[in-house]
């Protein structure tokens, strides 16, 4: 059985494609600056009312991972608490991360201690980076 060099090509590509999905990635394959754009089908700024009624406003969500398996995290919220006057939330705060296929594991600890802040989970579907249900997309190219 002969093949035309178009349908091997093809071939060839559709093997490649799924040799690159399977294959581990690192710190470097990942490395850039991702935007939270949407939570579930909501996009930003996010409206959460709490158990108490009072509100909790998500702006906006940065990652920047970084090629040496660090990262940073920026968050931009506002509190607004019954009866309360609003007041902002967020900041950044700095993490370690590894992979594991195609989901990535960070650590945040206390700074200047070992003390596990948080942890979490975030997997790569395509050039995004997905957390339960928020989407964060790369806006950017890979960071030093």
């Amino acid at each position: 059985m002969t093949y035309s060099f178009a349908r091997r090509c093809v071939i060839a590509a559709a093997t490649i494609g799924l040799a690159s999905c399977s294959a581990p990635l690192g710190p470097s394959d990942v490395s850039g600056t991702y935007v939270l754009t949407r939570a579930g089908t909501a996009s930003l700024p996010l409206v959460v009312t709490l158990y108490d009624g009072s509100i909790h406003r998500l702006e906006a969500d940065t990652l920047v991972l970084r090629a040496d398996g660090t990262g940073r995290r920026h968050e931009v919220a506002q509190f607004l608490p019954i009866g309360g006057v609003e007041r902002p939330l967020g900041g950044e705060v700095e993490f370690t991360y590894r992979m594991d296929g195609r989901t990535m594991r960070a650590v945040v600890l206390q700074t200047g201690a070992d003390a596990v802040l948080q942890t979490f989970e975030l997997v790569l579907m395509g050039d995004d980076l997905l957390v339960n249900k928020f989407r964060y997309e790369r806006t950017g190219a890979p960071a030093p």
